[in-house]
């Protein structure tokens, strides 16, 4: 005798990948604005849209980066299904395939925007170098949250 389980797919379950890498994202945002101020270091936040994947760099002059070893800064590969659509800041512009780079050093860095997706949903994160919080809203929803 074969026993079978099956299990359906629960709607509310599908966006948590998405909030989950859209609050730690906004967590690493706020963080590495705290850490090149008291350090007086520059961090470079690399955003991998092919690969899905946010890498942190260190410097301490600006010029030489080298990957951070800092467990709370170190970025990685979005959860499965969860994309970069794109990033958006002033120095910048609209970026939405290849590669961009924010610089964040000592003095501050550009607000900057991301928005994230899977499936249908979106997540889009607000960087605020003057206040050095990241919000996270979810476009389609009411609620948006500090973080």
């Amino acid at each position: 005798m074969t026993l079978a389980f099956v299990l359906p797919r629960f709607p509310s379950l599908e966006g948590r990948g998405l909030e989950t890498d859209a609050e730690r994202l906004a967590l690493l945002f706020s963080f590495t604005g705290e850490r090149a101020a008291a350090t007086r270091s520059a961090y470079r936040l690399q955003f991998d849209f092919g690969g899905a994947a946010v890498r942190v760099g260190v410097s301490a002059d600006g010029k030489e980066f080298a990957p951070v070893t800092e467990p709370a800064a170190r970025g990685g590969r979005l959860g499965p299904g969860v994309v970069i659509d794109e990033v958006f800041s002033p120095g910048l512009g609209q970026v939405r395939r290849g590669e961009a780079v924010i610089d964040i050093t000592s003095a501050g860095g550009p607000p900057f925007e991301v928005t994230l997706s899977s499936g249908e949903s979106k997540a889009h994160l607000a960087y605020n170098p003057y206040t050095g919080k990241t919000i996270v809203s979810y476009p389609g929803r009411e609620e948006g949250k500090d973080g």
